[in-house]
């Protein structure tokens, strides 16, 4: 009985995905056609997220956050009391931790008062950047579905005013028209929306546990500049 089952099923496969792949094909091109404005415009900002998205990607990899190499570099030179070679090595690093390290090191003729601010006020700013690039990802996420709404209502009132100028003798395929822009416009914003929210959180999570660590990895860092002034 598998057997026989299995034989139709191979038998029949070819047709089914033809037949899916003409489905998939009329779909979009009901799409395509049926995008209007409010579909091309939330098909442009899901393009802009996707940019935002690849872009925060790059920046929240390990090496871009708390390369391994930058930590044992400053703390040897700090060890070695060669404080030019610290500020040395984290003067001008892109890293997340480079850059805050930067901010605290940068005062070490004042104290390490103001070297905490320094690292302080450096991490804030870091992590201001990173939150307002991921916050964009999750404008895109609320405005999509708007968009979305507002090209359903735009196409149910094309709907209607067929009906009304045809005085209730409207043809099915004039109605189809307002009524599939509105469904088209509402699917492809929420087909926008509902991933840009998932990545948003991912992201911000992403953020917030890196931020973490930075601080964490500062004050052991920088730790060691309080012993040595008491």
């Amino acid at each position: 009985m598998l057997i026989r089952i299995s034989a139709l099923l191979l038998a029949f496969a070819p047709m089914m995905v033809h037949a899916a792949e003409e489905d998939s094909s009329s779909m979009i091109g009901l799409i395509v056609a049926n995008a209007g404005f409010a579909g091309w415009t939330t098909i442009a900002l899901s393009v802009v997220a996707f940019m935002l998205v690849f872009r925060m990607v790059l920046e929240l990899k390990t090496e871009k956050i708390m390369p391994g190499a930058i930590v044992d570099d400053v703390e040897q030179a700090l060890g070695d009391q060669d404080y030019e070679g610290a500020y040395g090595v984290v003067q001008d690093d892109p890293s997340y931790l480079g850059r805050v390290l930067e901010g605290g090191l940068s005062k070490m003729n004042y104290g390490y008062e103001a070297i905490e601010k320094g690292s302080d006020e450096a991490w804030e700013s870091e992590q201001t950047s990173l939150m307002q690039t991921a916050s964009y990802v999750q404008l895109i996420g609320q405005v999509a579905p708007m968009l979305g709404l507002f090209g359903t209502v735009f196409g149910m009132m094309k709907a209607f005013a067929v009906l009304a100028h045809s005085a209730g003798a409207a043809n099915p395929k004039d109605l189809a028209s307002g009524i599939m822009n509105s469904l088209v416009t509402t699917f492809i914003g929420l087909l926008v929306a509902i991933p840009c929210n998932m990545i948003y959180l991912f992201i911000r999570n992403k953020i917030v546990s890196s931020g973490l660590e930075v601080g964490i990895a500062t004050n052991e860092i920088l730790g060691t500049l309080r012993g040595e002034e008491e």
